[in-house]
């Protein structure tokens, strides 16, 4: 749900949203103390809908970043 008011289905996908949408879900993971979190936005054409395309999102949380005092 991340990403749910940032790309909607059918919606017109720019380089800036695919940014954007990158940026969010890295802030969500540094949320949870996965601060090297590693996101990839790989996009598709969509061959069930021509002029569309499919956004893949690869995702690698690394490991929980721990601050000693």
């Amino acid at each position: 749900d991340i990403l749910k008011d940032l790309l909607k289905k059918g919606g017109i996908v720019t380089d800036d949203q695919k940014a954007l949408a990158q940026r969010k879900i890295k802030e969500y993971y540094a949320e949870k103390g996965r601060l090297d979190a590693k996101v990839a936005v790989k996009e598709f054409p969509d061959e069930q809908r021509p002029g569309s395309v499919r956004l893949e999102f690869d995702i690698n949380p690394k490991a929980k970043v721990k601050i000693a005092d």
